[in-house]
């Protein structure tokens, strides 16, 4: 599988083939909720690169 374009979700960093609109359900759920594509500061598609991202921007808030 080539790598050639970023998941169509705005906030998702995942790299994909040409083949793949999204790297995930989770993505393309979010991009398509209400019909509407609905921007979010993070991506919760579970990946390594959006899971590294989700834990540094919560690491400076207080529980």
């Amino acid at each position: 599988m080539q790598s050639d374009h970023k998941c169509a979700y705005t906030p998702c960093e995942c790299m994909i083939d040409n083949q793949q609109e999204y790297c995930s359900e989770s993505c393309r759920y979010n991009d398509n909720r209400l019909g509407a594509r609905v921007t979010e500061e993070e991506c919760d598609c579970g990946h390594h690169g959006c899971l590294e991202d989700t834990q540094s921007s919560h690491a400076g808030s207080a529980p």
